[in-house]
């Protein structure tokens, strides 16, 4: 039999028809998750007997065999499921929602077809080899490994990836499968272009091959409340392949994170048989009327200034990897992010379940995408990752909440420093993409340096610095981003600038630690995950054993137990995020940032949430610090001596909302200052000045906090802040060491 291979097998593999998640005519589907059998072939297979074991589709292999956890390679899947009668009177489509990284199918014994790329749905027409009654479904995938002689057509280094190369190898069948009954001219996808300003919307169905025979396609688009605002149809011929239709919405309800009003659309493929006209496909999805621009360094949404307020999302999960647990586990994971403050998270790195984006649109996140990584660019490699970058598009492209893509981060499989071509290469890319999808911000290179960016819409960078033992590098670092300092662009003279980009430091953040005991399956046991880290950060990331080094290190003389430890860390955590956050704050020429991370990921704990999505400490009182609004107290020193003044400057940052009018700050340590506000816009900083406050005659070594007020003209809450300080009496007797 002709099995496609190589470059012919690419270009097969990434023509295939995309399926959206959630599609059309359901009653049309048959679902094949559950139980397979499966097969990993190691090097010496032949020598041994087969031995089949049982897998849950989908979730990618580590996460279910221990032997298996950091090993790719080839793995083998079968299963029997059945055809109902009557079935095949129209075309029958095997979907996979996708699958790491090669895919070879077969029905029956029949062979199928290959797909080539880890992150994209796929289908393959099965009519042909497909029964009504009993059949048997396989599938050969191939998952790359570093050694370029096993995958010579598709290494690892040439493939586009997410973050395995950290966190471990992901393979396998990891996003559902099933049976679909269409017809042969289905509508494949649609586009759906919605204007914020006019409430005008322009939809684009394309079908899965040309019209059959003259059809109708008619649309139906209903309201936030459910109700039909609009209907409309056009006239395709018999061998057409795509329709499209201009339609006005009526006064139409915007999307925002405060709002996220959706509109749904059907679109029915209508045509004439037995003199009847008759549905024969219907396709459906949902969309947003949503606008996001920069305009003189700044992000607006729906024309109005916004401030970005992000957190980095591996979206890695505690015993699935990459596949998502349920929609159930997402909406709270999403949920926990907006109760923190946050509007926006980062999708690192990959093209997550499109659940992920289902539920951001209901629940109003901001999601900037990122595409996959590559590990070295090549002319081969270059054209993988852009048909992945188009795959995402046209897959995801309906979205509201999804307003940024990332081509490039950090410069990981690019030299932008030194190779003018790889920049070319990137610029290029960045203009095609604006052209392909003009709606949205693009970002060429997230940078970390020395890497820079050639052309952007948001100027953004990474730094860590750890608080407070880099609490100066971080206040140097900080200032220069608000500069525009020369490295954001670097010093080649081929960068395309404006400098009206907005500035955003796109990954800073601090280690906490989690509890392990949260982090236990249900049966007692710690988490596979625990076993690795080992060979990052010269051994310290290695949870297992984490009770015993506790103890062995006597750590109880200063924590009353480990899980007073973990509090001081989470503690600690959120004193270093509020100092780094507060610092950038004082500037209103940053736009915005972006956390690193909204959850532990395996080995790292640097999270605003455990891996398992248990809160910090801090979980309540980190929207203090992470609003549009925020009182940021600035101070050289947090200790001081019973009777001295402590010194304090106060600003008051007002990144969106209303206009702040007739608004006054009260400050509270032992007696309370009222200090009154001028009018201020979004979008501004208003430095108050410094606040002398004196410090009490405390007896007792002790802490005390300053807490910080801002009301409305009316009287009403609109920011809170505190500041604590260490007070030490003058002449203090310690029982150990006497007068101090």
């Amino acid at each position: 039999m002709d099995h496609p291979e190589g470059d012919s097998a690419l270009i097969i593999g990434e023509t295939l028809p995309v399926c959206r998640g959630f599609g059309s005519m359901r009653d049309n589907r048959i679902p094949l998750d559950g139980t397979w059998d499966f097969l990993h072939l190691v090097e010496d297979y032949r020598s041994r007997p087969v031995e089949w074991r049982r897998i849950a589709v989908p979730a990618p292999w580590q996460s279910q065999f221990a032997d298996l956890r950091m090993r790719g390679g080839t793995g083998i899947y079968r299963r029997d499921f059945d055809i109902p009668v009557g079935w095949k009177r129209d075309r029958l489509f095997i979907r996979f929602g996708a699958v790491f990284h090669i895919a070879r199918v077969w029905i029956n014994d029949e062979y199928l077809g290959m797909h080539v790329g880890g992150f994209l749905p796929f289908s393959f027409d099965g009519t042909d080899h497909l029964r009504e009654g009993h059949n048997e479904i396989k599938v050969q995938v191939d998952s790359p490994i570093d050694d370029p002689n096993v995958f010579p057509d598709t290494s690892f280094a040439e493939i586009p990836f997410g973050k395995q190369s950290w966190y471990g190898p992901l393979s396998g069948i990891w996003q559902s499968v099933w049976v679909e009954r269409r017809v042969a001219d289905h509508i494949e996808r649609a586009r759906i272009s919605p204007e914020w300003e006019t409430g005008r919307v322009t939809i684009r169905g394309f079908l899965a091959q040309p019209a059959l025979s003259d059809s109708w396609v008619c649309v139906t688009i209903r309201g936030p409340d459910g109700a039909t605002v609009v209907s409309a149809e056009t006239f395709i011929a018999a061998g057409g392949s795509a329709a499209e239709l201009d339609i006005t919405v009526p006064d139409r309800l915007a999307w925002s994170p405060a709002a996220p009003n959706l509109y749904a659309v059907r679109i029915e493929f209508e045509r004439d048989e037995a003199d009847d006209d008759v549905i024969v496909d219907a396709f459906e999805d949902r969309f947003g009327f949503r606008l996001i621009e920069t305009r003189n360094g700044r992000f607006y949404l729906n024309g109005e200034p916004f401030y970005l307020r992000a957190a980095l999302d591996q979206d890695y999960y505690p015993d699935t990897i990459c596949t998502t647990p349920s929609t159930a586990f997402l909406e709270d994971e999403f949920g926990k992010a907006k109760e923190l403050g946050l509007n926006c998270l980062r999708c690192h790195i990959k093209v997550p379940d499109p659940r992920y984006y289902d539920i951001a649109d209901r629940l109003g996140l901001l999601v900037w995408t990122e595409l996959p990584n590559l590990g070295l660019l090549t002319e081969r490699s270059g054209e993988r990752k852009l048909a992945t970058l188009k795959g995402i598009v046209d897959r995801d492209g309906n979205h509201p909440s999804i307003v940024c893509w990332t081509i490039i981060n950090e410069n990981w499989g690019v030299d932008l420093v030194h190779d003018p071509d790889h920049r070319a290469w990137l610029k290029q890319a960045f203009q095609w993409l604006k052209s392909y999808d003009p709606d949205r911000l693009v970002v060429d290179n997230s940078p970390l340096a020395p890497s820079f960016h050639v052309q952007t819409d948001i100027a953004d960078y990474h730094f860590y610095a750890a608080f407070p033992d880099n609490r100066r590098g971080w206040d140097r670092f900080v200032g220069k981003l608000a500069a525009r300092d020369k490295w954001l662009f670097g010093s080649r003279r081929d960068a395309v600038q404006t400098g009206d980009e907005p500035l955003v430091c796109s990954e800073f953040g601090n280690w906490g630690l989690p509890d392990p005991e949260l982090l236990k399956d249900s049966a007692g046991q710690e988490p596979w995950w625990f076993e690795t880290g080992h060979d990052w950060g010269e051994g310290v990331m290695y949870a297992h054993g984490v009770e015993n080094r506790f103890a062995d290190w006597s750590l109880t003389r200063v924590f009353s137990s480990l899980k007073g430890f973990v509090e001081a860390a989470q503690w600690q955590q959120f004193r270093a995020l509020k100092y780094e956050i507060e610092a950038m704050r004082r500037y209103s020429a940053i736009a915005g940032y972006v956390i690193t991370e909204l959850t532990d990921a395996h080995w790292e704990s640097n999270g605003l949430l455990d891996m398992r999505r248990h809160p910090r400490v801090f979980h309540e009182k980190f929207r203090m610090i992470n609003a549009d609004t925020v009182i940021v107290p600035r101070w050289d020193r947090l200790s001081y001596w019973a009777g001295e003044v402590a010194e304090i400057d106060v600003s008051i940052a007002h990144g969106a909302g209303l206009e702040l009018r007739g608004a006054t700050l009260e400050i509270d340590f032992g007696s309370t200052r009222l200090l009154r506000l001028n009018d201020q816009a979004p979008g501004t900083v208003q430095p108050l000045g410094g606040v002398a406050l004196p410090v009490l005659n405390e007896p007792e070594p002790c802490m005390r906090s300053v807490h910080f007020v801002l009301r409305a003209g009316d009287g009403a809450v609109i920011a809170r802040n505190s500041l604590q300080l260490a007070i030490y009496p003058r002449h203090y007797r310690s029982p150990s060491v006497g007068t101090l």
